[in-house]
């Protein structure tokens, strides 16, 4: 049976747990999203995820539901609010953190990198803000760039991008800030170095170029994995070649460092 996903505050961050069906492993996840992805999007690969024994947590930066059912929005996130807010959230879930990431949430887990040692990273279709944002303008068009400065509120995505969404919960608004500082051209600076690293490259995403994703498996201690993640909304719906790939990386890199033993094995 499949437990639910509920949100936890985690300092002053919350994320959405999904808690692992059996205590297997000693190392939480924590998930950042690419843009307009919602964490419903995220769903069926972070099911596999708990379903083999991996505690997951996602940040996402949609609206959620608390225990009363009424919807709260996150805080309005410019990036440096969304990579502080992802630190503090990374620090809280303790030493043994796993960060993975998907175009902009790549590079935060990057810059998260820098900041704490992660014991390993998994990026998705990774891409540097601007390139993000340069992709969200192309894909927008004039007439919905000039709507999108002229409204308030948090920012859906692209009609083009939208549309090719599989399900209506795939795609989900963004913080107008942090869009803003996409598309402006926010600095960013990759690290030279990072924990064990694999590097999923995008094929077909409308936000991220092939080869622009492919080059983050070019710093130490990162490998390219065999299989691409195809799309924008593949979590949904082309989600497990890299989910079980991205879980053998971790069992074959960590190993006992995160594997659970059971007490009657300790006690030999």
């Amino acid at each position: 049976m499949v437990a639910p996903v509920r949100p936890v505050e985690i300092g002053d961050v919350v994320l959405q747990l999904e808690p692992p069906e059996a205590g297997r492993y000693h190392a939480p996840i924590l998930l950042i999203p690419g843009l307009f992805q919602s964490t419903a999007c995220w769903r069926p690969f972070t099911t596999m995820l708990a379903h083999r024994g991996w505690e997951v947590y996602a940040l996402g930066r949609q609206p959620y539901e608390t225990d009363d059912d009424e919807p709260v929005a996150p805080p309005d996130y410019d990036w440096a609010g969304a990579v502080a807010a992802a630190t503090r959230a990374a620090r809280k879930l303790g030493d043994k953190v796993i960060v993975f990431g998907a175009d902009i949430g790549a590079a935060i887990a990057l810059a998260i990198a820098e900041e704490i040692q992660p014991m390993a990273l998994a990026l998705f279709a990774p891409a540097e803000p601007s390139h993000v944002g340069a992709g969200v303008t192309q894909q927008s068009g004039f007439f919905e760039t000039r709507r999108r400065a002229r409204a308030t509120g948090p920012v859906a995505p692209p009609a083009r991008i939208a549309k090719s969404a599989p399900l209506p919960t795939s795609a989900g608004a963004e913080p107008r800030a942090l869009v803003d500082d996409l598309v402006a051209g926010v600095a960013y600076t990759r690290p030279h170095t990072a924990p064990p690293t694999i590097v999923f490259a995008a094929s077909d995403d409308s936000l991220v170029a092939t080869e622009h994703a492919a080059t983050f498996a070019a710093t130490p201690h990162a490998k390219l994995a065999r299989s691409r993640v195809v799309g924008r909304w593949w979590p949904t719906s082309q989600w497990q070649a890299p989910c079980d790939e991205a879980h053998r990386f971790l069992i074959l890199t960590l190993g006992d460092r995160v594997v659970e033993f059971p007490e009657e094995i300790l006690a030999d």
